[in-house]
């Protein structure tokens, strides 16, 4: 029976706790502000308007992004100090938004630098400047790294102080790693293929599972040090992945090794490669795992190129 491959170039697994286990929400640094160019009018000479005047403390200082199009309208970023599960944005205007018709903006983040930007708040219609500050709220749970404001074309945006509010995510490190079985193709020999090479913290190196049939389907685990609960997973594919044919992957996680595994994401398809990374949230809140498992249809290889687990871990709240 002829084979198939299925390439995996890394994943990311970002973990929340428990309704019951829950960190408070606190201001979450940001840094790296930019925007798409700055406003040079008299009021704004030298550094006065720069992006970094949202994030520097001090609401007595506006950046002040140049109107831009319909086809490139005016926007303004930042960066988050670390990945964070957002709860809400508090962005302080001036008078100027209102003088300026500066009316609504939008409000999107992603989790990486590669992956596309996703819309958190479709349209805020801010307050009167007496009003402040405007308290945005994601339309739905959202886990970021970058933030971006942007405003209708024809229109500058005008912003005193940005300050996202929400819940850092822990680093969560791994146990252990296996796999149904090693492949043994030529690039595999020795140790190169290990399970343990999705887990050592280098993208250049892969864990390859060999491909299992219909009813043993080829899998690879994780142990982690500590319980966590899986909300969200990045996956970052590779060429191979598209070459051999590997488009669809099943996500499961358990307590205990004595535990039934769960599903966490019944199917997932994966991305083009130039989109990186995928991002999987489960399809329903889990119980706290201990084990993560990751497996393909038969007849199909694994490639993990590297897993990375993010999250608040229970011992962290216990504290």
């Amino acid at each position: 029976m002829k084979m198939k491959l299925l390439f995996l170039v890394a994943v990311v697994f970002v973990v929340t706790v428990d309704s019951a286990c829950k960190p408070q929400s606190s201001v979450i640094r940001l840094k790296n502000a930019k925007q798409s160019s700055t406003n040079w009018w008299s009021g704004c000479k030298g550094s006065k308007c720069l992006a970094s005047k949202a994030i520097d403390g001090n609401r007595g200082t506006s950046s002040v992004t140049q109107d831009g199009t319909e086809q490139r309208p005016a926007w303004w970023s930042a960066e988050l100090e670390e990945l964070s599960q957002i709860t809400k944005i508090l962005v302080y205007n001036s008078e100027w938004a209102f003088k300026a018709k500066f009316k609504r903006f939008k409000v999107e983040v992603r989790t990486s630098q590669d992956e596309a930007w996703k819309v958190c708040k479709a349209e805020h219609a801010i307050q009167a400047p007496s009003i402040s500050p405007n308290v945005v709220v994601c339309d739905h749970p959202t886990i970021a790294k970058y933030v971006r404001l942007s405003v209708a074309g024809g229109v500058n945006l005008y912003l005193r102080e940005v300050e996202v509010y929400g819940n850092t995510l822990e680093h969560i490190r791994f146990k252990s790693a296996a796999q149904s079985s090693t492949y043994k193709w030529g690039g595999c020999k020795g140790n190169k293929c290990l399970a343990s090479k999705a887990i050592d913290g280098n993208r250049g190196t892969s864990s390859v599972t060999q491909d299992g049939t219909g009813q043993q389907p080829a899998w690879w685990l994780t142990e982690l040090e500590e319980p966590s609960q899986i909300t969200m997973i990045l996956v970052y594919n590779s060429e191979w992945a598209f070459k051999k044919k590997f488009g669809r992957f099943k996500v499961e996680v358990k307590t205990s090794q004595d535990a039934a595994w769960e599903v966490c994401k019944a199917e997932h398809a994966i991305q083009a490669t130039s989109i990186s990374p995928n991002v999987v949230e489960c399809d329903s809140p889990m119980k706290p795992a201990k084990y993560v498992r990751l497996s393909v249809a038969g007849g199909v290889n694994l490639y993990l190129q590297e897993v990375e687990v993010y999250g608040n871990t229970l011992g962290r709240c216990r504290h």
